[in-house]
């Protein structure tokens, strides 16, 4: 019914550490001659069992005789073994029970009566859930091979992370540049048609793969700019500056009003030509206006600034995109270009958990923060997301690394 094999004992004697195998199967309590005879050509000199003892019989009388060093690790497992082993030895199959109904529950028959005695109640998965927590090490699925020192998550093995994935920006934003010689370790935890979950071994962080997102953003509701007279007084003059605005006005579409709080208004249009929603964050005092784009990043929706009417008024700094000085109302630099369109692409998604109690957090990287928050808070700090929204910042030392809350 089950080959379960315990290595790494230790002999007692000054010769080298050997690997040694004790199997148990369904076999060798039959009495077969081979499976014992291999059983037997394995163990340490000095160590002959009897017929029929356990592993765990034959590892205690060998440590009662100094063969060889007790493991507490290697005892726990092998306490476990026994332990199952008298459980299945004991165990009678149940009577079979009625078919299952025509309602389609699945309280009778073979398998909810197996169901039934582990405790399931006639639940489907019952007996997996059951055997896996027999067979597993604990809660967490992760599983050790103390022969092959291999480890395993969820039947996962462990393999070396991508060194694209190791390469892209956003991992190289929290873990640095990446090291040839120290990869790092992963597991895969779930894979879906648009997904790749892997769990980085020994950093509490884990790595999302997402394929590109086609699909357009929820419209949000809006309103016509009339409700605020003020913010059509501000756009009026930069129409003959920024092409995008001016094409609204010419096919007569505008902006659609999202927002408006106290000096802020919040505006949302889509480019014909690109298809890209865009989002106008407008300033009433002093007059300005910062153009993003919203695009796709872990199937969320963010903001990505790419035009500011007056450089010094926006909150981050723009480094890509054409600069220009504005004469009127007076001279200003404006940066970037508006027209910038976004093209669906995969994204990768930095999430990690602390500790039990705290929630998990995701990695909003910079360029989705530039112009929402002051450049200088994103410049100094890596910002984490908490589920409810709130912001987590941590300091970055000189070299590029955080150092804490």
């Amino acid at each position: 019914f089950f080959s379960v094999g315990v290595g790494c004992l230790q002999s007692s004697s000054s010769a080298p550490t050997m690997r040694r195998s004790l199997l148990c199967s369904q076999c060798a309590r039959r009495g077969s001659v081979a499976p014992r005879h291999r059983l037997l050509s394995s163990l340490p000199a000095g160590v002959s069992p009897s017929r029929g003892a356990s592993p765990l019989s034959v590892v205690q009388d060998a440590i009662a005789a100094g063969i060889l060093n007790e493991d507490p690790k290697q005892m726990a497992a092998l306490l476990k073994l026994d332990a199952l082993a008298s459980r299945l030895k004991d165990w009678e199959p149940p009577a079979i029970g009625p078919a299952a109904s025509e309602s389609g529950t699945s309280g009778g028959g073979l398998w909810g009566s197996i169901s039934s005695v582990f405790g399931g109640g006639g639940g489907g998965d019952s007996y997996e859930a059951w055997l896996r927590d027999e067979c597993s090490i604990d809660a967490t699925q992760q599983e050790i091979n103390v022969q092959l020192g291999e480890m395993t998550l969820k039947r996962q093995a462990m393999r070396m992370l991508e060194k694209e994935v190791a390469a892209h920006h956003d991992f190289v934003a929290v873990f640095g540049e990446p090291n040839a010689q120290a990869r790092h370790q992963c597991a895969e935890v779930k894979r879906s048609e648009h997904r790749l979950w892997v769990r980085l071994l020994g950093t509490r962080h884990d790595v999302q793969i997402w394929t590109p997102d086609s699909r357009p953003p929820r419209a949000r509701r809006a309103a016509m700019l009339s409700s605020a007279p003020w913010v059509a007084s501000i756009l009026e003059p930069l129409q003959a500056q920024v092409p995008l605005l001016r094409r609204l006005s010419e096919n007569g579409k505008g902006l659609s009003l999202i927002e408006v709080q106290g000096d802020h208004a919040l505006c949302s249009t889509t480019d014909e030509e690109s298809g890209t929603l865009k989002e106008v964050i407008i300033m009433r005092v002093p007059p300005s206006a910062h153009i993003f784009n919203v695009v796709e990043h872990g199937r969320r929706w963010l903001r990505c600034l790419e035009y500011s009417s007056d450089a010094a008024l926006c909150l981050g700094e723009l480094v890509r995109g054409p600069l220009s000085v504005n004469p009127k109302p007076q001279p200003h630099w404006q940066v970037g270009d508006a027209d910038v369109p976004y093209t669906p692409k995969a994204s990768l998604l930095l999430t990690r958990s602390l500790t039990k109690d705290e929630p998990v957090q995701t990695f909003v990287p910079e360029r989705f923060l530039r112009g929402l928050l002051p450049e200088a808070l994103v410049a100094a700090y890596d910002f984490w997301q908490r589920p409810d929204g709130s912001l987590v910042g941590e300091l970055r030392s000189a070299d590029g690394k955080a150092e804490g809350d």
